[in-house]
C-alpha cells in the first residue's frame, strides 16, 4: 500500500504514540530497537529494492545520503525487511543482550500492528510478520544464548593454527545443524558430531546454522588429522547468509570460534 508518508515519518509517529503509554524503561528498549532496524533499512533493504527504486536509491545514496532508503521510501517496505532484520541483522551484526533479542520481536510485533492500523500494510501481510516477529521474541534470545555458551567452552582449549594447514585445507561454508544428540551437534557438509554440553544441544535446533570453516589439515606437526570448524559466536541463525557488499558500511565486531569435531573448541581472536 503505497503512500506519501517516508518510513522515518512513520517511525517517528509509531515512536511518538509509545511514548504516550509505555514506561520510561520500556521505552528505551523500544528505542534501541526502532534504531536498530533504521540502521537495518539503510544498510541493507536496498537489496530488495527493484530496478526503478535501485536507480532513485543509488542517486541518493551517491549525493551522500547515507539514510537514503527511511528517507525515501515508505512504510510499505518495511515489512519486507522484517526478516533480514530479526533473522540476519540482530544475530549477526548485533552483539545484544538477551533483553534486547526479546524486546525485538515484541517490539516488531507492536509495529506491525501499528502499520496496519493506520493502513500501511494489508492483513495478509500483518499476519504473516506477526508469526515471524513472535518466533524471533522465542528463538532469537535462545540462539545467542547457544553462542555464548560455544564462545565459554571455546575459552578454556587451545588455539587452532590455521597457517600450518596446507593450501586447499580449510573451506569456507554455510552450514545448517541438521541433527541434535545430548551434548552433540551435528552439522551438514559431513561435519562428524561436534561435542558440546547438554545445555548447549537442549538450545539448539535443526535448521539453525552459520558460516562455517572446515579445516582438514593437523593441528601441530606429526599430529593426526583432524577435522575442525569455525564460526562467528553471533552466526547462528535461521536464514541464509547475505555478503556485505557496500564499501564503508560500518558493522559491529563479532568474536570468532572455532568448534573442534573431537568435541574441542577454539578461540580465534
Amino acid at each position: 500500500m503505497e503512500t506519501d508518508t517516508t518510513i522515518d515519518q512513520a517511525l517517528d509517529a509509531f515512536m511518538q504514540d509509545q511514548r504516550r503509554r509505555l514506561s520510561e524503561s520500556t521505552m528505551r528498549n523500544y528505542e534501541d530497537v526502532v534504531s536498530l532496524l533504521r540502521d537495518s533499512l539503510n544498510g541493507y533493504a536496498y537489496e530488495s529494492l527493484d530496478k526503478a527504486d535501485a536507480k532513485r536509491f543509488d542517486k541518493a545514496y551517491q549525493a551522500g545520503d547515507e539514510e537514503v532508503f527511511c528517507n525515501l521510501f515508505g512504510p510499505e517496505h518495511i515489512l519486507d525487511h522484517l526478516g533480514e532484520f530479526l533473522g540476519y541483522f540482530m544475530v549477526r551484526r548485533v552483539m545484544g543482550s538477551q533483553e534486547l533479542l526479546r524486546s525485538s520481536g515484541t517490539v516488531t510485533k507492536k509495529l506491525v500492528a501499528w502499520l496496519y492500523e493506520h493502513g500501511y500494510v494489508s492483513d495478509d501481510e500483518r499476519e504473516i510478520a506477526i508469526e515471524r516477529a513472535t518466533e524471533a521474541a522465542r528463538d532469537l534470545p535462545r540462539a545467542e544464548r547457544l553462542a555464548s555458551l560455544l564462545y565459554d567452552q571455546s575459552r578454556a582449549t587451545p588455539n587452532f593454527d590455521s597457517g600450518a594447514l596446507g593450501k586447499g585445507d580449510l573451506v569456507e561454508d554455510y552450514l545448517m545443524i541438521e541433527r541434535i544428540e545430548p551434548a552433540a551437534l551435528y552439522f551438514g557438509g559431513g561435519i562428524s558430531p561436534l561435542g558440546v554440553s547438554e545445555q548447549a544441544s537442549k538450545l539448539a535446533e535443526v535448521g539453525w546454522g552459520g558460516s562455517i570453516s572446515r579445516s582438514h589439515g593437523s593441528r601441530e606437526p606429526g599430529s593426526s588429522s583432524r577435522s575442525a570448524t569455525s564460526t562467528r559466536c553471533s552466526d547462528l541463525d535461521r536464514f541464509p547468509c547475505r555478503r556485505d557488499n557496500r564499501a564503508g558500511r560500518r558493522t559491529p565486531s563479532s568474536r570468532m570460534l572455532t568448534l573442534q569435531s573431537t568435541g574441542s573448541l577454539v578461540v580465534y581472536h
